[in-house]
C-alpha cells in the first residue's frame, strides 16, 4: 500500500538528524509551507523550514523573504 511505499522513500540521513528541506512552491513572490508538501516531507523524514505557514490556506499569507531562506 502506500504507507509501505512512503516508508521506501525515506530520505537518508545520519542516526538522530534530520534534514532540513525548503520547497519553493511559487519564485516570485516566493511562497512556501503548502500543507500537504510539508506532510509529505515529515513522512518521509524531513523537517519542513517553514512548517509554521502549513496552517494558512492563502498563498499570499505563505510569503517569505529570501534572506529567512538563506537563515
Amino acid at each position: 500500500g502506500s504507507a509501505t511505499e512512503l516508508a521506501s522513500l525515506r530520505l537518508p540521513r545520519a542516526a538522530g538528524t534530520r534534514p532540513t528541506i525548503f520547497f519553493e512552491e511559487w519564485p516570485d513572490p516566493l511562497v512556501g509551507g503548502i500543507g500537504w508538501v510539508g506532510d509529505l516531507i515529515e513522512r518521509l523524514g524531513g523537517l519542513d523550514v517553514f512548517s509554521e505557514l502549513r496552517s494558512k490556506r492563502i498563498a499570499n499569507e505563505r510569503r517569505i523573504d529570501p534572506i529567512e531562506v538563506l537563515a
